[in-house]
């Protein structure tokens, strides 16, 4: 059974980039006989493809630089001594795009030493994350050490300085996690921590369980979980994930489009437990780059989970009007919802026509490339990233919060320097469990909260902070 996420997203923010505040446009015109007639909507996925599929690489292991990246970008392998071409798909416009995936990236040893800084035996460094990342990668949160399955784990502080030496060596931000050994005791605290999605390999921690995702319908944006197929050699053949591959692409259209994840751990010549050997997974996606990329039907779109969920946020939240004048349609795509921080911001449009335009252009600024297909033409728009990108981000002007007294017994005063509609307090305990809620009054200039002790008991809770946007700021609070 596939399940719809029906609800836009509700972005929660831990380090607020600045949101735009006035209107923010950019205007599409198109020359033709009769541009009363044209029909304009976004396409459900980038390209107006009708599968994402989307694999990732887990722990920052060096193969996955070796042999996965050079199988999908091209380029040489030194494990095989070998040069490969790489995977393509289309833009639907001409233009091959190399398959890309993610990384799911852990920084440190448990002694605390980073792994990629002068490279350990089997891991990646730095500096080759950094080329698979300028190449269209992603880098995902995965811990700071691979803390999984303990009793005395700091979540918060895992995700916290993971993220943040993730952030100072790629001048992004990072707003995605993968839980370590599927602890999903993980899962609350990445919200904690400001994330925008979990990507979990248990099933039953996901609104749509093990099915692929059903992405015709807006996203569910309070704290979405994706499931991730975790494959492996000892675990399904290559027949069976052609097999596979090759029902979702079957049970997808234009109108009904999925999203797929997967992922591995090693993609070595030599097999090790937990990973898929080189070969088999080079046959497997050689198999669908011949059957669904730039060799086949080309209805698959091979790209990083990242990539995909923002191309998803952006199509649910930019407004689409337009206006017609004698011969031309003006075609306004107003971004102002946007966070910014987003490494993608694309968006396709499909217009609907049996004329032909004779010209199309982008004002004021971004890219624009466009093809006529069957029943109309295909529009691919990069908004102007000065406005959305995260690269070499400014952090916003941080809140300050002064919440005392703490510890606290009974009551606790919360005072804002800043104020806008709809602020909530929420009280979280240390195990990222909601325990209580208070709206802010806007009008005053500090909250007094009476503590329900019947059910907050003597711990540490989080307080945190949160307007329309998303997460402002947050305070460790003892009650005693």
């Amino acid at each position: 059974m596939r399940i719809n996420l029906h609800v836009l997203v509700l972005i929660m923010l831990l380090v607020s980039p600045v949101i735009c505040a006035q209107q923010q446009s950019v205007y599409v015109e198109l020359s033709c006989n009769d541009p009363s007639t044209l029909i304009v909507s976004p396409t459900n996925l980038k390209f107006d493809k009708t599968l994402a599929f989307s694999f990732a690489f887990d722990d920052g292991l060096d193969d996955a630089y070796d042999l996965g990246f050079h199988l999908f970008n091209g380029g040489y392998s030194e494990a095989g001594d070998k040069s490969f071409p790489g995977l393509f798909y289309s833009d639907g416009c001409g233009n091959q795009i190399p398959f890309s995936a993610t990384l799911s990236w852990y920084t440190a040893n448990q002694a605390n030493t980073d792994l990629h800084h002068l490279p350990s035996p089997g891991y990646m460094s730095w500096n080759q994350a950094i080329e698979m990342y300028t190449a269209g990668w992603d880098l995902i949160n995965h811990s700071y050490n691979h803390a999984a399955g303990t009793q005395d784990i700091d979540y918060l502080d895992q995700l916290q300085r993971n993220r943040s030496a993730i952030e100072n060596r790629l001048g992004n931000l990072v707003h995605y996690v993968v839980p370590p050994g599927g602890d999903t005791n993980y899962i609350p605290f990445a919200f904690l921590d400001g994330a925008y999605a979990v990507f979990t390999s248990q099933a039953g921690s996901t609104s749509n369980g093990n099915d692929p995702v059903d992405v015709s319908e807006p996203l569910n944006g309070h704290q979405p979980i994706f499931w991730r197929r975790f494959i492996a050699s000892d675990k399904y053949t290559i027949d069976e994930l052609k097999t596979a591959a090759s029902e979702l692409v079957n049970d997808s259209s234009k109108d009904q489009p999925l999203w797929w994840n997967e992922f591995t751990h090693r993609v070595a010549y030599n097999y090790v437990n937990g990973s898929v050997r080189f070969e088999e997974f080079e046959e497997y996606f050689n198999y669908l780059e011949q059957e669904f990329g730039a060799k086949g039907k080309d209805n698959v779109w091979f790209a990083g989970a990242v990539e995909v969920f923002e191309y998803l946020l952006v199509r649910d939240l930019v407004n689409i009007n337009h206006t017609v004048t004698d011969g031309q349609m003006i075609i306004e795509i107003d971004y102002s919802d946007i966070p910014s921080g987003l490494r993608y911001h694309d968006i396709s449009l499909f217009v609907e026509t049996n004329q032909v335009i004779e010209l199309a252009s982008l004002r004021p600024e971004g890219e624009l490339t466009y093809a006529q297909q069957s029943g109309g033409y295909l529009l691919n728009i990069r908004l102007p990233n000065q406005a959305l990108s995260g690269q070499k981000y400014k952090k916003k002007t941080a809140l300050k919060l002064q919440v005392y007294p703490n510890p606290a017994q009974t009551m606790l005063t919360v005072q804002l320097n800043e104020t806008s509609s709809q602020v909530d307090i929420e009280l979280y305990s240390s195990s990222g469990i909601p325990v209580a809620t208070w709206k802010y009054d806007q009008m005053a200039d500090q909250k007094t909260l009476v503590l329900d002790r019947t059910r907050i008991p003597a711990g540490m809770y989080i307080l945190c902070v949160r307007n329309h946007i998303g997460l402002l700021g947050r305070q460790k609070i003892f009650i005693h």
